[in-house]
């Protein structure tokens, strides 16, 4: 099978970006067993990329600079505007359309996979017969929809309530016009096809490196918490502060000598600042995250906006650590409460069991060997890859794989 993979990113291994990873473990896997042609968007000349990575795994790799101010990135809705039709049109972009149209022509293809809503807008309708799927990972109107209910400015709320009226006509304008949509989770798949009927819709979990990931051969017993993510996404900020600024505290006064890891690139001011309080550490971006989560007792995630699958979740779990969560960041993960995951619904709940798990370190160890458990029997990689895979060559073939949902039956 000839593919060709799109993706808003170069992807490359390791990295804990979801438009990412996801495609860098497709063309890792995949090209053994089929010929994959990579075309990732880049923001002016792409010269800073590494594109190492793709290169030993793709056929050919080729790089779409499109200009700055409309670079593709999942927080930029506004695409059927008349403002972004006009960039669309400036001469960076129609060079970046002439690429696109090249790479079409070079060869026949017998399916193409793009990743992200904003990169297929550079190439829904312009495929012919072939058939395309699309690959949004979660439903980000609904992600947008949920940021209305956080507290903030009126102009906040009036910006975010414009990304969301944008997104939600994106998301309706191309998932029509593209052979299967898949996403990361049920619950995202159940509100795309309610507002999409008639959409071939399927699910697909993310998926976690379970031989990178593993569990520490001694963990040590200190009462440290962590929490990771990319620090200038505005849930993981917002996630940091609540977790900083109201739930650490009260850990620390129960657990005087309880630490906190907060972990991931570009940490945003008020996430920075948390780094002058006692017991707290704020790192900005590391090399391997491998190293934090092993000095951890408790991954917490006090985080009330759910979309997808949280990857960070995925990564604790086949390390082992035993997770605090709300019920929506778990919202993807077919976890059960007390078994492999606790559940907390309040600050005071994080409160609570954060400080149990931090004195019964054997507790501990049993749900966090219940979670790695689940992570290798549900969202591995390999598992993963193989129903992509099955996907890509039942469009290929013509045909349709009966788990799609379609007008919301599944």
């Amino acid at each position: 099978m000839v593919i060709l993979l799109v993706t808003a990113r170069v992807p490359y291994l390791p990295c804990t970006d979801g438009y990412r990873l996801i495609p860098a473990n497709l063309i890792r896997r995949l090209s053994s067993k089929h010929e994959i042609h990579l075309v990732s968007f880049t923001v002016n000349d792409g010269s800073d990329e590494d594109i190492e990575f793709a290169e030993k795994y793709c056929r050919s790799v080729s790089l779409i600079p499109i200009s700055a101010h409309v670079q593709i990135r999942p927080n930029l809705a506004c695409r059927l505007s008349p403002r972004w039709r006009r960039a669309r049109l400036s001469p960076g972009n129609r060079d970046a359309r002439r690429v696109v149209q090249k790479v079409l022509h070079a060869r026949r293809y017998d399916v193409i996979h793009v990743e992200s809503l904003h990169a297929a807008t550079y190439f829904v309708g312009a495929c012919g017969d072939v058939p395309t799927l699309l690959a949004c990972h979660d439903c980000q109107s609904w992600r947008k929809r949920q940021l209305l209910s956080v507290k903030g400015p009126m102009v906040e709320k009036l910006r975010v309530w414009r990304q969301w009226r944008a997104t939600r006509r994106l998301e309706r304008y191309l998932l029509p016009r593209v052979s299967s949509t898949v996403v990361v989770a049920e619950r995202d798949a159940e509100i795309l096809v309610a507002d999409n009927p008639g959409v071939d819709m399927h699910v697909i979990h993310n998926g976690v490196d379970c031989e990178y990931f593993q569990p520490p051969a001694q963990r040590i017993c200190r009462p440290t918490v962590i929490f990771t993510g990319n620090m200038a996404y505005f849930p993981n900020v917002r996630t940091a502060v609540t977790l900083g600024r109201s739930i650490f505290p009260r850990i620390r006064h129960a657990i005087p000598d309880a630490e906190l890891l907060i972990v991931g690139a570009s940490p945003e001011p008020q996430v920075t600042a948390l780094g002058e309080m006692d017991g707290v550490t704020v790192t900005g971006f590391v090399n391997d995250m491998r190293d934090y989560l092993s000095r951890a007792a408790v991954y917490v995630c006090p985080m009330w906006i759910g979309t997808g699958i949280k990857n960070k979740l995925l990564e604790a779990m086949a390390m082992g650590l035993p997770v605090v969560s709300t019920p929506e960041a778990c919202s993807g993960l077919a976890v059960a409460d007390g078994e492999n995951v606790l559940l907390a619904t309040s600050e005071d709940e994080f409160v609570e069991q954060t400080v149990a798990l931090l004195g019964d370190y054997a507790r501990g160890d049993r749900i966090g060997g219940s979670g790695r458990a689940l992570v290798e029997g549900e969202y591995s990689w390999d598992v993963a890859i193989r129903r992509y895979e099955e996907l890509l060559l039942s469009l290929e073939s013509g045909g349709m794989l009966d788990h799609g949902l379609r007008g919301g039956n599944g």
